[in-house]
């Protein structure tokens, strides 16, 4: 670059706040790229680095700066040899510091660079994350669903688990009308909810509602407790209400079984395995569906104590046997429901008659009678082996299918090896560094020269991140030497997290198979 020209950028630059740099790619004979000299930087950039201007400028940067991360190369390759504009945040270890930087073309090979330490912004926002994590498992926990109605624009933004369970938009506009013409909500309570609705317009505080939905995936309606709580702008006057959905059809079914001992619709569903009914406070039975599976003997007079240690003697898992005991001992059920618990679960291997083993899910629900005040709960097994079995055949497939699965943080460029199957054999010493390790591997497994030339720029964290930007997915097929076999090896890229440059990488053995 012309010594007016950087003269001319000296003038500008000196004394700004903003950190700016010019860049100059540093080629091989052969025209590789190998570094980038500092031709210019402000004071403003030094205080960044840590070092006085002068040490810097006329030095090849990763040669000055060992630790710095290997994709600052890629990030000036794309604006000074490609021309492109080029965005990306890096963390550098060494100072313990994330940079935002861009760079921009100025001449072939020449670019510039500015600079921001974003280090407290990025902080922020993942203790913002943190934070909504933690709340979003409190509500996942609690069993609510939650949204927000904006009153003045008649608009509503539902939270992942309302999109999740019952498959709306997260952006619902003309609400609550667009909410009815789901169809979730039963028809018999519409007129009921658009009243809720013009109450927290006309500036109600809270306002609660109970009514029947039919979830898409549901077999069964299910009963909702809604609360809205409204929220005031400076004026008082309603500006949006929180709005938090419940399950209640336990609870409701619960009700209806206090009205009708003689017709409980809970204890004769269909879809129960068993179902018993029992007083906690008596330590009784007071009834069981009729065809029992899990104890046939239960018919007996049995206290719920005897009961439930009669299951545990048909559970063979030391652990599992321990954990039903603790769940299921009677003054524990009647303190933890004097806390407000109300529901205990347990799952596990149940050995059944005839050496028929069972994968079973056993609940309890309590609650207080309304007249005697006695503790009631209901016992419900639902026989889970089908699924039990899937998960563990699922399971079992995805290690069979795939033999390495990565995480691949392409910010700092390294990675996390998420799955491993047990034939695949990698290097003693493997670096931390992707590229590096891929080098590693691919010089172990493939005896061509040529080949692990082109397969090594192929895996070249700036190529593999151009292809996923441009289709999205991106194959590499080589072939493996291994004991002496060839082996033909896919390795597919795709994005984890995108705007934090997470990458997926799953390498499948296709040898014989229709593929390349």
């Amino acid at each position: 670059m012309d010594e007016h020209v950087l003269a001319g950028y000296r003038k500008i630059f000196d004394y700004t706040p903003v950190a700016f740099a010019i860049l100059q790619l540093v080629r091989q004979p052969g025209g590789d790229i190998q570094d980038f000299k500092v031709l210019y930087l402000n004071e403003a950039c030094g205080k960044l680095l840590q070092q006085a201007p002068e040490k810097v400028a006329g030095h090849e940067f990763l040669a000055t700066f060992p630790d710095a991360p290997a994709s600052l190369l890629h990030l000036v390759r794309w604006a000074a040899a490609d021309g492109e504009k080029s965005v990306r945040r890096v963390y550098n270890a060494k100072l313990a510091r994330y940079i935002h930087i861009e760079c921009y073309p100025l001449e072939p090979d020449i670019c510039c660079s500015i600079q921001l330490d974003v280090t407290e912004e990025i902080r922020r926002r993942q203790e913002l994350e943190e934070f909504k994590e933690s709340y979003d498992a409190v509500i996942a926990s609690s069993g609510l669903r939650y949204w927000e109605y904006d009153l003045r624009h008649d608009r509503a933004i539902q939270s992942e688990a309302s999109q999740r369970e019952l498959g709306i938009p997260k952006y619902m506009e003309n609400y609550p009308q667009s909410w009815l013409d789901t169809n979730i909500l039963l028809p018999e309570y519409w007129a009921d909810y658009l009243e809720v609705h013009k109450k927290l317009k006309n500036g109600l505080k809270t306002v609660t509602f109970e009514a029947e939905i039919w979830p898409p995936d549901a077999e069964t309606p299910q009963w909702e407790k809604v609360i809205y709580c409204t929220i005031f702008d400076a004026l008082g006057e309603p500006l949006k209400a929180i709005g938090t959905a419940i399950d209640i059809t336990e609870q409701k079914n619960l009700e209806a079984a206090f009205r009708d001992f003689q017709q409980d619709r809970r204890l004769l569903a269909a879809s129960r395995l068993d179902a018993y009914k029992v007083n906690v406070t008596n330590d009784t039975i007071l009834s069981i569906k009729q065809g029992s599976i899990v104890l046939d003997d239960a018919k007996q007079r049995l206290s719920m104590t005897e009961f439930f240690h009669q299951v545990s003697q048909r559970i063979r898992d030391p652990e599992e046997k321990a954990a039903y005991t603790v769940c299921y001992h009677r003054e524990r059920l009647l303190a933890d429901y004097a806390k407000g618990r109300k529901s205990v679960s347990f799952m596990g291997w149940y050995e059944g008659s005839e050496d028929c083993r069972q994968y079973l899910k056993m609940s309890l629900q309590l609650m207080q009678h309304p007249v005697t005040r006695d503790i009631i709960g209901i016992i419900c097994t639902d026989d889970l082996t089908e699924q039990k079995r899937n998960e563990e055949a699922m399971a079992c497939a995805m290690h069979s299918v795939f033999e390495l699965v990565l995480r691949i943080d392409a910010r700092t460029g390294a990675f996390v090896i998420c799955q491993r199957a047990q034939q695949m054999q990698l290097p003693a010493g493997l670096s931390q560094s992707f590229e590096a390790a891929a080098k590693q591997v691919l010089r172990a497994s493939i005896p061509d020269d040529e080949e692990y030339g082109r397969r090594v720029q192929e895996l070249q964290l700036w190529n593999i991140i151009r292809k996923l930007n441009a289709t999205g997915n991106f194959v590499v097929y080589y072939n493996s030497l291994e004991a002496g076999s060839l082996h033909r090896k896919k390795l597919q890229f795709s994005y984890m997290d995108k705007e934090n440059m997470q990458i997926c990488m799953a390498c499948t053995d296709v040898t014989g198979s229709a593929e390349k």
